[in-house]
């Protein structure tokens, strides 16, 4: 009988997040800010030299008993077994977490550390931290087939507060923040972690987070300055609701095409808008007399937004090359963001329809009992 117990703390991210999503830093590069805390998952794992009819026993959510490794259905212990490829895996897996599981700390990437380095202890491997790092996040987003990034495991496998920089070939550079004692504890004390008991699959939410940064690159293109532009204004006080700071707004024609950008800075911005080049066949910019959209990139969300010009000062949402419009309204379309907008909701008989809705009232038509057709007002 061998019996080995690991364990390997959850993390923390302060920045960075996001970017180190291989469909990110393989296209941009990556650097995060993170650190490992003092909670833990730990991974019990009992070998029994002679089996039994049932092979595995695996202690997570549930109490598993199999024969074959194919049959177990906790998934890093399944693919684990079967990566490090150890002669004698029948046995008993334990999970025990300190923290919630799907709580946003990284909690399957620790649990994948500790597993894998178990194995390979049992098989006497020489281990290094990179090592295990990348083993771990091999295992979740190749065989797994997760939708990760990789600090989870490099914070897992290395511990400490690392500042981290991934180049485009991902092969990434571990910087140890090395603080005084006092200074650690200091900001160690000013952290406040509250459980919300909303728990939630991370691979689900950063599928959203791949496939917003995937539009963006198809979206948010380089530009192409022909050398004919028109300017478009936005003075700060234009704005029903301030976007962050980071945010960054696209100008776009009709078709799709990107022809003027600027990122929000808290103030008022002027965004050159660049016209068709006439002495070539392609269409590299807007044509005179055409117009334009506003799209927004929410930098926190990671998603895209519509701007509505309500009002201009002066001139248009048509293009003119060597022209001047300045707007006095601007609003961000969001459905999130009108859901949280609408004030009362109104059949044609006057009766109010219960919700939580905020500015905007909705007219219903009924036919044979059923709603046939809504008219909104905003």
């Amino acid at each position: 009988m061998k019996m080995i117990l690991c364990r390997s703390p959850y993390r923390i991210s302060f920045f960075g997040g996001g970017t180190d999503y291989e469909e990110w830093f393989k296209i941009n590069g990556g650097e995060f800010l993170s650190t490992a805390i003092n909670q833990y998952c730990y991974s019990m794992i009992n070998i029994r030299e002679n089996s039994k009819k049932t092979n595995y026993r695996i202690l997570w959510k549930k109490i598993e008993e199999v024969s074959k490794i194919e049959k177990i259905q906790q998934p890093i212990v399944r693919e684990s077994i079967k990566m490090i490829n150890l002669k004698k895996s029948s046995g008993e897996y334990i999970y025990i977490g300190d923290l919630p599981a799907k709580s946003g700390l990284g909690s399957s990437s620790a649990y994948a550390v500790s597993v894998i380095h178990s194995l390979l202890s049992l098989k006497n491997k020489p281990i290094s931290k990179y090592l295990l790092a990348n083993l771990a996040y091999k295992l979740e987003r190749k065989f797994l087939k997760e939708n990760i990034g990789i600090q989870d495991s490099i914070a897992s496998s290395f511990g400490g507060l690392n500042y981290v920089q991934i180049p485009k070939n991902g092969k990434y550079v571990i910087s140890p923040i090395l603080l005084e004692e006092n200074v650690k504890k200091s900001l160690f004390k000013r952290i406040l972690l509250v459980f919300s008991e909303e728990q939630r699959k991370a691979s689900d939410m950063a599928f959203k987070t791949i496939r917003a940064m995937k539009k963006k690159a198809k979206d948010f293109s380089e530009i192409q300055k022909t050398g004919q532009n028109m300017t478009l204004g936005i003075p700060i006080s234009s704005w029903s609701y301030l976007p962050s700071i980071g945010d960054e707004i696209g100008i776009f024609t009709f078709d799709g095409n990107l022809v003027g950008s600027s990122v929000f800075n808290g103030q008022s911005i002027a965004i050159s808008i660049w016209g068709d080049d006439e002495t070539t066949l392609e269409k590299d910019g807007i044509v005179s007399g055409e117009k334009f959209i506003l799209k927004l990139w929410d930098s926190n969300l990671n998603s895209e937004k519509n701007l509505v010009i309500n009002d201009l000062i002066e001139g248009s949402d048509i293009y003119y090359s060597n022209s001047i419009s300045v707007v006095n309204s601007i609003s961000i379309f969001d459905d999130e963001l009108i859901s949280n907008e609408i004030l009362k909701k109104f059949n044609l008989m006057g009766c109010l329809i219960k919700g939580n809705e905020k500015n905007q009232i909705i007219f219903s038509q009924f036919e044979n009992g059923k709603v046939s057709k809504e008219i909104k007002f905003y």
